[in-house]
């Protein structure tokens, strides 16, 4: 009948080998994603022509006050700058925000007049740029280490007979 210790000692190696299943499992998944990562990406090309996109009510309404923020401000980042413009933004009321969206209307107009008469170039027949993806796949993962069983009372037993006859020579 085997002991406890014993038990417990299987019980650990089946969980060693069910932990390194799961690891080989996981790292072939990793693999194939990576590879999926590692393949050529397009990208199109920009028309250097092309009309200019239309701004937003809130760009202008940041384009106008970002100066005055700053000016105030000169040692806070543009990151908090751009905080204060945001709060500003939303502190506004609708009337107050109106002319910046009458702006914008506007501009949205230029845009989509620009763009009925817009002839992309011919430079642009291969529309897309071929651009290999600069990640790499991660390294090998450490195996984990082997799985020793528990010392059992026999082997303990061993080691106390080899340790006196050790000390005696």
């Amino acid at each position: 009948m085997p002991s406890q210790q014993e038990n417990l000692a299987d019980a650990f190696v089946a969980a060693g080998k069910s932990l390194i299943q799961l690891g080989e499992l996981l790292t072939a998944q990793n693999k194939k994603k990576t590879m999926d990562m590692g393949q050529e990406k397009k990208r199109v090309k920009k028309d250097v022509n092309a009309p200019k996109k239309n701004t937003s009510s809130y760009l202008h309404f940041s384009n106008e006050n970002r100066p005055r923020l700053v000016k105030e401000n000169p040692a806070l980042p543009q990151t908090e700058i751009a905080k204060l413009l945001g709060e500003e933004w939303r502190n506004l009321t609708e009337q107050q925000k109106e002319p910046y969206r009458v702006m914008a209307e506007k501009d949205k107009a230029r845009f989509d007049k620009e763009m009925e008469t817009y002839v992309p170039s011919h430079d642009l027949d291969d529309s897309t740029v071929t651009k290999k993806s600069k990640i790499t796949p991660p390294k090998e993962p450490i195996s984990p280490p082997a799985v020793v069983p528990a010392a059992t009372e026999e082997s303990k037993k061993k080691k106390k007979k080899n340790k006196k006859s050790k000390s005696k020579h």
